[in-house]
C-alpha cells in the first residue's frame, strides 16, 4: 500500500500539531509529509516515521541525493546554504539548478 507509511504514522501520533523533524518548527495534520528516517520505504516502524513539512522534506532528499551521487558533499552544501556569498562563489550550479540560493 503506497501510505501505508501515513496511515501508520496517523495511528501512533494521533492528529497533531507536529514538531517537523528538520527544522523543528509546527507542522499541522493538513500540511504534514512523513519522512523515513532510515530511507527505507518498507520499514514502516512508528519510530522510522517522521514529520516534515514539504520544503524540508524537500530540501532533505536533495541533499542526500548529491551525497549519494558524491556530487556535493554535505559539508559543502551546508556551507552553501549557510553562507549567501558562497552561493555567488556557485552562480553556474545556481543558474543550472543544482543548487539552491
Amino acid at each position: 500500500m503506497r501510505q501505508e507509511h501515513r496511515c501508520v504514522f496517523f495511528v501512533h501520533n494521533g492528529p497533531g500539531p507536529y514538531v517537523c523533524f528538520f527544522c523543528g518548527n509546527d507542522v499541522v495534520f493538513h500540511k504534514v509529509l512523513v519522512h523515513h528516517e532510515d530511507h527505507d520505504h518498507e520499514n514502516n516502524d512508528p519510530t522510522n516515521l517522521k514529520p516534515t513539512h514539504a520544503k524540508c522534506h524537500t530540501a532533505h532528499h536533495r541533499e542526500h541525493e548529491r551525497d549519494w551521487r558524491g556530487k556535493i558533499s554535505a559539508g559543502h552544501l551546508r556551507r552553501v546554504q549557510t553562507d549567501r556569498s558562497a552561493s555567488a562563489r556557485l552562480g553556474w550550479a545556481t543558474r543550472r539548478g543544482k543548487l539552491e540560493a
